[in-house]
């Protein structure tokens, strides 16, 4: 797909990246993958974070880890964008709780805060993601219809009568 570990960095354009047939099959099947497999997760965890972070963007980003993306979901396909929220809401709530749970089993509660092996750059990656659910979000235009009366209920409201 174009991802180098070593560089950690896409030798591919984001536009290129989305049109790929591996992209799709490995979206789409990402949150299945992440779900139900605990060890094979925590091991494509380093390249689905980068590629959640990467695929959505407008152009070849380049993160220099003080920016959040200003970018959101919407250059994603329908399909590609559920497969998105869903990977993030695995990744949250079952891939990190697990390690979270199984380093606190392991080497106890004070190795953990002290002992930073990828924690930070991972913790950094799951706020970018955040942020762009939060730039789709703010992207979404809204606009209440004001009720008429005509579109209110034919039944009075009980309130009206204890006046």
């Amino acid at each position: 797909m174009g991802y180098s570990p070593a560089e950690k960095a896409f030798h591919i354009s984001p536009n290129s990246l989305r049109g790929l047939p591996v992209f799709n099959a490995f979206i789409t099947s990402m949150p299945k993958v992440l779900d139900f497999n605990f060890k094979m997760g925590n091991i494509l965890l380093t390249t689905c974070l980068p590629l959640l972070v990467y695929c959505p963007s407008p152009q070849r980003y380049i993160h220099d880890g003080n920016h959040l993306p200003v970018y959101s979901l919407w250059l994603l396909k329908p399909h590609v964008r559920q497969s998105w929220l869903m990977s993030l809401i695995t990744i949250l709530y079952k891939v990190l709780i697990f390690k979270l749970f199984k380093c606190i089993q392991l080497i106890g509660l004070f190795l953990l805060f002290k002992h930073s092996y990828n924690t930070q750059s991972t913790l950094k990656q799951i706020q970018m993601l955040i942020q762009i659910v939060m730039n789709t979000l703010e992207a979404q235009f809204h606009r209440c219809r004001p009720i008429h009366e005509h579109m209110q209920s034919p039944i009075p409201s009980r309130s009206k009568g204890l006046d």
